[in-house]
């Protein structure tokens, strides 16, 4: 019997043990020390196999780098370890939202807050909230529900606060956000990470200086943080304040450790939240150095030095990530990036594949026909060009800008009706651009070639009455305009009327030859008379 109950003593013991190390294992992953979290469950996995918090969690770390089939791995070894765990079936769940099954999803999430004991399911409620938030195609408002049942069942926790806090930041309610934070904060006045999120909601508010003011009143209070040094340092970048910048890098990698997958992750942070694409293109060749099969920084790299303007490398770190992808996820961005140089550089037809699969990625990107569309229209392939502006407006809603590149396409073609027709739309949607009015001009010319209506009369009026509040920026088209309104004159017999708008033209344009000549058989013909 007393061996019976040490035996029980010693395996809740463990137990416990376990659940600890797990705690601050995610306690480590939560300061963005990702060495030392990934040490902790492999740590807890050494002495306990089966152990499927542990597994799921490595296939947080995995999930988080985008490396998707070791994440699908560990997941599913949580649930091989343990069935009856909540935490398989939440892995499960995170995956299939990444397939775009959010029903089957649902009920993995279902079933993972069965297996929950009654203690458990706030804690279940609330990693639920946190893959619905961070998938690649989030649902915010099933976040915002799970965070918020997560709190309810537990007021006491401050995570839960943080974690409906979050919710609505990516929603837009920044107000709501904050005072979730701040209730967060009263109840957890020692958790570096509210403060961080109470400095990033004021931030998303406009409030730049009160977000500087609390990351670094955060900083003082806890300086072995690593995130706040990251948020802080985004926003000196974003305000121009670039000398602050550097050390707060600095402190921030002898906080985390030097190793390659930190560093990783620091140059994803610099491309997509800082924006600070020189450094991040330097330290992206640094990992590459240290690891040269780590190619997701191409994937890095091929933003950085597009928003650099450096297209042609963009376009190489492209090629480089798309070719040792793998079975890596490959994101709509890729895509995007990819055609977005290939345009800069004139190679139509592999910007528009590339677009064409940002569309297939993600159907709701219905302004890539817009780009492919002006991708034909850029590299003058005037008949496709007009398809596709036929096909984006099929797609979706038409703007003037459309209307005008239609007719555009269409005149480049000398489809001078049709093109005539998209004109007289764009005119009705912007009445007062002057430019829709010179086209429509200019076809109704073209459908005239012996100026026998001189239908095209109206329309140059139109032009001059809207062009001529700039006379030196829409120098050339005026002439253009004074000189065809001149030519109507005198084929009317109206030789007083014809000669002040050629002297107009000759005003703006003194080496224009039509008006030049018009003008001396004008004067010429009056002397004579």
């Amino acid at each position: 019997m007393k061996k019976l109950i040490f035996s029980l003593f010693t395996l809740i013991s463990v137990q416990i043990a376990f659940s600890q190390t797990l705690k601050e294992g995610v306690a480590l992953l939560d300061g963005d020390n990702i060495v030392a979290a990934r040490k902790a469950f492999h740590g807890i996995l050494k002495q306990d196999p089966k152990n499927a918090g542990a597994w799921f969690y490595l296939g947080e770390i995995f999930y988080n780098d985008d490396n998707m089939d070791s994440a699908s791995v560990c997941y599913k070894k949580a649930l091989d370890a343990n069935p009856e765990s909540y935490f398989s079936y939440i892995g499960t769940g995170t995956l299939l939202l990444d397939k775009n099954k959010p029903s089957d999803a649902d009920k993995a999430f279902a079933k993972a807050k069965k297996e929950a004991k009654d203690k458990e399911l706030p804690e279940v409620l609330a990693l639920i909230g946190s893959a619905y938030l961070k998938a690649r195609s989030p649902n915010f408002d099933k976040a915002a529900a799970s965070y918020l049942a997560a709190r309810d069942l537990d007021t006491k926790n401050a995570r839960y606060f943080v974690g409906y806090g979050d919710a609505l930041l990516a929603q837009g309610n920044v107000g709501e956000a904050l005072t979730s934070y701040e209730l967060a904060s009263n109840k957890d006045r020692e958790n570096p990470e509210i403060l961080m999120k109470i400095a990033r909601a004021y931030y998303k508010n406009g409030i730049q200086d009160v977000a500087i003011e609390q990351l670094e009143g955060s900083i003082q209070r806890f300086p072995n943080y690593p995130p706040a040094y990251k948020e802080l340092y985004q926003l000196y970048f974003q305000k121009g304040q670039y000398s602050k910048v550097t050390p707060l890098l600095e402190k921030y990698v002898s906080l985390v450790g030097n190793d390659t997958e930190q560093r990783a992750r620091l140059v994803k942070f610099l491309v997509f939240q800082a924006k600070d694409y020189k450094r991040a293109i330097q330290e992206a060749f640094i990992v590459l150095e240290q690891q040269p099969t780590h190619y997701p920084m191409h994937r890095w790299l091929a933003w950085a030095y597009y928003e650099e303007g450096d297209y042609k490398t963009s376009l190489e770190m492209s090629k480089l990530f798309f070719k040792n992808a793998g079975t890596r996820p490959i994101y709509a961005s890729d895509h995007e990036y990819y055609a977005k140089a290939a345009a800069k550089l004139n190679l139509a037809d592999e910007a528009i594949v590339n677009y064409k699969k940002v569309v297939e990625i993600d159907s709701s990107r219905t302004e890539m026909y817009d780009l492919i569309a002006k991708a034909l229209y850029d590299a003058k392939r005037w008949p496709e060009a007009e398809t596709g502006y036929l096909d984006k407006m099929q797609k979706s809603r038409s703007n003037s800008q459309d209307w005008y590149y239609l007719g555009m396409s269409r005149y480049q073609q000398g489809k001078n009706i049709e093109a005539d027709s998209a004109f007289a739309k764009l005119n009705d949607i912007q009445p007062t651009y002057a430019t829709g009015w010179l086209m429509r001009a200019r076809c109704n010319n073209r459908l005239d070639p012996e100026r026998k209506t001189f239908q095209a009369k109206p329309f140059f009026e139109k032009y001059v009455e809207l062009a001529s509040s700039d006379t030196e920026k829409n120098k050339k088209q005026l002439v253009e305009a004074y000189n065809y309104i001149g030519y109507y004159f005198s084929q009317n017999n109206d030789f007083a009327a014809s000669i002040a708008w050629y002297e107009k033209s000759q005003a703006l344009d003194p080496a224009n030859e039509e008006s030049k000549n018009a003008l001396e058989q004008l004067r010429a013909a009056a002397g004579g008379k």
